[in-house]
């Protein structure tokens, strides 16, 4: 029996998830759905002949870029709340 065929969205996915939880394979497989071994290969480099490695960067690329965004926004919702809870709390902005 051969391995399953994960397509190059899934695999970008799951890089910047793992780039987001700061390398944890056990919780980013988890998260995922995946086998920790296939993590592991992925983040080791171990990426599926039919998958490019220049579209799959960029796709990682975009995958963090819109972990970012979204991590900006749950920020930017939180902010007046802490504010409420912690009276006195400033909060730089740019």
């Amino acid at each position: 029996m051969g391995r399953k065929t994960y397509s190059a969205e899934k695999i970008a996915t799951t890089k910047a998830e793992l780039i987001g939880n700061g390398g944890r394979v056990k919780k980013t497989a988890k998260a995922q759905s995946l086998a920790q071994q296939t993590v592991a290969r992925w983040r080791d480099g171990d990426i599926p002949k039919h998958i490019d490695p220049k579209d799959l960067e960029r796709k990682v690329e975009e995958a963090v870029q819109e972990m970012a965004l979204g991590l900006e926004g749950s920020l930017r919702l939180a902010i007046p709340r802490l504010q409420e809870l912690i009276p006195g709390v400033t909060v730089a902005r740019d």
